[in-house]
């Protein structure tokens, strides 16, 4: 999923995990990217007027950590959870009616990270990873990047 289930009803995305669940082989794996719910300035702007200079839909923010509850009971364990700030198109930026307020933060988080990658531990093993690292990537990570696996006794219906 790249940036897709935030847009979905709250009581299908349960449901629609569950059928890709299906889907995926024994050692398999789901990779999730979508906006970090954690996030405090999205927090903030979700719930002030700000909401309507970004959101155009009735998107919502998504918590990594609920997903992994759905994502474990079927079988799929987390191999690596992190929050990340991607670079972002200033010319997209511009277009959206508070861009300009938005893209000096964003920014600025995403050269912050840079920085701090440059002396991570493996970003593919979650096992290895700075946890204090993580922790500020909770809330300082504009999108959530998770991978899960699927057991090895999992039985795939299709």
């Amino acid at each position: 999923f790249w940036v897709s289930l935030h847009h979905f009803p709250i009581e299908d995305i349960s449901k629609t995990l569950s059928n890709i669940s299906t889907m995926i082989k024994p050692g398999g794996l789901l990779f999730l990217f979508e906006p970090n719910g954690k996030f405090l300035p999205r927090y903030l702007i979700y719930n002030t007027p700000l909401k309507k200079l970004v959101y155009y839909d009735e998107e919502r923010p998504v918590f990594i950590h609920d997903l992994a509850s759905i994502l474990y009971s079927l079988q799929l364990e987390p191999l690596f959870i992190s929050g990340h700030n991607p670079p972002y198109n200033p010319i997209y930026l511009k277009k959206l009616p508070g861009g300009l307020i938005f893209f000096p933060f964003i920014e600025i988080l995403y050269q912050v990270e840079r920085l701090f990658n440059l002396y991570k531990k493996p970003w593919w093993n979650i096992k290895k990873q700075n946890k204090s690292f993580q922790k500020l990537m909770n809330y300082a990570g504009l999108y959530t990047l998770a991978i899960f696996k699927m057991g090895k006794n999992h039985k795939e219906i299709i």
